[in-house]
């Protein structure tokens, strides 16, 4: 296992039976930029409603309530930005999308590459070799060295886990919680708007 000094990126890590999450630094910095615009947009929509000119009081809760949905899709974009990350288990690996998971049992890996994307081949359910794609390291500074080791992190946990369950098969599905809270992000942006055009 390499030592800390060997990988500054982070992306090896000790094989137990706690699953490893790895994701990328550009993925938090990205959230966090969302959370600043969400926070600015805030303030200057805030700023807009209480603008001293004697707005009633149901004016200035309308106001605020439109100030306050405005922002909503800025900030789930925030929580589902920072989602994707690759995760190895004891029963597989799971590339986890901003949107959507693809899980690959341990015994139907076939192999890792590690070009412009750590990408899996792996066989499905029906027997078909199939793809899977991960955003984690995909562009940035020192991003191929970083794709590099965490496709050997990803050969060396299929190695050491094998031994998984074999009744599993690949799945790919929506993630229900960034769905849904992207959906909730939209339809707070429009009922702020509505609430604006409406008063």
């Amino acid at each position: 296992m390499s030592s800390p000094d060997d990988d500054p990126a982070g992306v090896s890590a000790p094989l137990t039976a706690t699953p490893v999450t790895i994701r990328s630094n550009r993925s938090i910095l990205g959230a966090c930029v969302w959370v600043v615009l969400a926070v600015f947009w805030a303030r200057a929509m805030l700023g807009f409603a209480d603008d001293g000119t004697g707005a009633s009081s149901a004016e200035f809760a309308r106001s605020v309530f439109t100030a306050l949905c405005y922002p909503a899709p800025a900030l789930a974009a925030a929580l589902v930005w920072v989602r994707s990350a690759v995760v190895l288990t004891d029963a597989g690996v799971r590339f986890r999308g901003r949107l959507r998971d693809c899980f690959v049992p341990w015994h139907a890996v076939r192999d890792v590459q590690d070009f412009t994307s750590v990408t899996l081949s792996y066989q499905d359910a029906d027997g078909a070799e199939a793809e899977a794609r991960t955003s984690v390291f995909a562009h940035g500074s020192g991003a191929a060295g970083r794709r590099e080791r965490l496709a050997e992190e990803i050969r060396r946990a299929r190695l050491v886990r094998a031994a998984g369950p074999s009744s599993l098969q690949p799945r790919r599905r929506w993630a229900p919680v960034p769905v849904a809270v992207m959906s909730v992000g939209l339809l707070a942006s429009v009922a702020g708007y509505a609430a604006a055009v409406t008063g």
